[in-house]
């Protein structure tokens, strides 16, 4: 799908090597927005080349595409493993701890209810309850009233 700013048409593009340089990259077609994404999710389209440059990290591109590809989502993103190293991970790991809470003005409230969050995420919402919350105003003022759809 190219739209070039006079006409939009379908094209097929094979680039046995990728544009190098921005004169290569600027003689490609362009795409329009709206209808690539209309394409993509109909499977119009069947590849996408994403050129980065050197220094950005190749490895997470490569691993979101085989995620992409087996789960059949249309974008992710990852954080870069050589952003984080060892120690950057270790430090952030040990002030998520118990003990480096103690500081925290809320650690009283955080250990009175340590129960309520769990270790891991649920994979689904809890159980409804049943419980309803009603506020009752005084006579004669004016609310807004909002339809409510139980979760």
């Amino acid at each position: 799908m190219v739209n070039d700013g006079s006409s939009v048409g379908a094209y097929t593009l094979d680039l046995v090597v990728p544009p190098k340089s921005a004169s290569e990259v600027v003689r490609l077609p362009t795409l329009e927005s709206t209808r690539f994404l209309q394409d993509l999710r109909s499977d119009k389209i069947k590849q996408i080349c994403v050129l980065v440059t050197e220094d950005e990290c190749v490895a997470d591109i490569r691993s979101a595409q085989v995620f992409a590809d087996n789960e059949r989502v249309l974008s992710s993103s990852s954080a870069c493993e050589i952003v984080l190293d060892e120690k950057t991970r270790i430090e952030r790991y040990t002030s998520q701890s118990w003990e480096s809470l103690k500081t925290n003005p809320l650690y009283k409230d955080l250990v009175e209810f340590w129960d309520v969050f769990p270790e891991s995420v649920p994979c689904e919402l809890p159980k409804d309850k049943g419980t309803q919350h009603e506020i009752e105003l005084k006579p004669g003022s004016k609310y807004y009233v909002m339809k409510q759809w139980p979760l």
